[in-house]
């Protein structure tokens, strides 16, 4: 595997100076992206020598976080910031706090004094701001968030999973149902994994016609553009056409729920009460536009990593196929080691503070690495191992605190009983190569597998 990053000095400080022309003196000036909520009107533009001064240049690693090198090296650079204290990361022209540690990722996640999730609404961020200035409730701190949490909260609780089970088993056994049992080859991430979450949510939890459906999955298709945007620069037109027939399709979803409920997700979200408390249209659009923006694609990396990591170590799915009381802690297990993510989404310094000895400047934009701190050998012993008895407990695919991702029960669900479901169909499914080297794809910070070839013997 690569190296992950190269660090160095002050060379390296030299090759940070991104050229970004000023716009009132016409001059180029060294600048990098940071928050501006306590500098002048323009804010976000800091001079190098304004950010690096003072810091470890030591603690600087040059990476590309969106390259297919780092998603191909992804588990390499997460074992090198798994023992690490937080290190600074550029990556196009944005300096970056990235933390790797457990206990680090914890004091993160935790603090909301130090550490907002609210994107800075000043160009530069755009990539940050995916939703398109949708407040959503990954990026929405302090009482509202506490409110609007506490509105939804019911629709993801274990009742509603409850009820949602048997028609979940039932779309998993009708995709089950394409897998060729003649012992040909067979892509799953093309007849299962990246279209399980699809089903689920608008087949199942939403109950879109096929013309609603396709509206979500062009907004699907389009959200990574966001993630790669340079700094200051416009959304693509693809995005807004998309967003704003997104944004369409779901205001009328909540008009026609409200009038006639039915038994799924937008309905509980509509007729959600607390006390005289409700949410409001723009809150419900939020809701359930952050929630498909953010579950049809990370579940599909997360099933894929599970189908990988378990079919790669036979003897451990032995054991899984010999007691099926194991399934549940083989799905975390492979949450663990290779989680729907690798990153979360981004915090922003509310102070000049530090983590672990590494100075985080206010304004900086920090980035947990959960899938770094979930192989952490301090907290996981031999983290490399696959393990489907080891049980593993606070780990963070999901994240942790109070922005805990508000559906990983469903997350869990679909893959638990995909799992299942797949264990009690198919036994001798198997991976054609056992040996092969998956190659990955996604938008920054995920790893959703391209393919991973499999056969059901005859």
């Amino acid at each position: 595997m690569a190296s992950p990053g190269r660090t160095s000095g002050a060379p390296w400080r030299r090759e940070l100076q991104c050229c970004i022309k000023d716009s009132k003196n016409g001059k180029h000036t060294p600048r990098f992206w940071a928050s501006g909520r306590d500098h002048a009107e323009e804010g976000i533009a800091i001079t190098t020598d304004t950010l690096l001064g003072g810091l470890d240049p030591d603690l600087i690693v040059e990476i590309d976080v969106s390259s297919n090198e780092f998603k191909h090296n992804w588990v390499q650079h997460m074992i090198n910031w798994s023992t690490r204290p937080p290190l600074y990361a550029v990556w196009n022209n944005t300096l970056m706090v990235m933390v790797g540690r457990h206990a680090d990722a914890l004091e993160v996640f935790s603090d909301r004094e130090r550490f907002s999730v609210e994107v800075p609404r000043q160009p530069g961020f755009e990539r940050f701001d995916k939703f398109y200035g949708v407040k959503a409730l990954p990026q929405t701190d302090g009482a509202n968030h506490d409110r609007l949490r506490k509105l939804a909260n019911p629709a993801y609780g274990p009742a509603a999973m409850r009820r949602f089970e048997p028609e979940l088993v039932h779309i998993i056994d009708k995709m089950l149902d394409v897998l060729p049992t003649d012992g040909s080859e067979f892509n799953m991430v093309d007849l299962f994994s990246d279209h399980l979450i699809v089903r689920v949510m608008l087949d199942g939890m939403f109950k879109l016609d096929d013309e609603q459906k396709a509206v979500f999955n062009q907004m699907r298709a389009v959200i990574p553009l966001a993630t790669m945007l340079p700094p200051g620069s416009e959304f693509p037109k693809v995005y807004v056409d998309a967003f704003a027939a997104t944004k369409a399709t779901i205001l009328d979803l909540i008009a026609e729920r409200r009038e006639h409920p039915v038994d799924d997700l937008i309905s509980r979200l509509v007729h959600a009460r607390e006390e005289d408390d409700r949410l409001t249209d723009t809150e419900l659009h939020d809701e359930i536009f952050t929630l498909c923006a953010t579950t049809l694609q990370s579940t599909s990396s997360a099933m894929g990593g599970l189908l990988i990591t378990l079919w790669k170590h036979p003897d451990q799915l032995e054991l899984v196929l010999n007691d099926r009381s194991l399934v549940r802690s083989a799905v975390e297990e492979g949450l663990r080691c290779h989680g729907p993510a690798l990153f979360t989404f981004a915090r922003f310094a509310l102070e000049d503070t530090e983590v672990a000895g590494t100075p985080i400047r206010k304004g900086m934009v920090v980035r947990v690495a959960t899938a770094a701190a979930d192989i952490d050998p301090t907290v996981y012993p031999d983290p490399l191992r696959f393990d489907v008895r080891r049980n593993p407990q606070r780990i963070l695919p999901f994240g942790w605190g109070p922005h805990l991702c508000i559906a990983q029960r469903l997350a869990r669900l679909v893959l638990n009983k995909s799992l299942e479901r797949i264990l009690d169909r198919f036994p001798t499914l198997e991976l054609v190569d056992i040996d092969f080297e998956p190659t990955y794809r996604g938008q920054v910070g995920e790893v959703v597998p391209d393919s991973i070839l499999m056969r059901i013997p005859a």
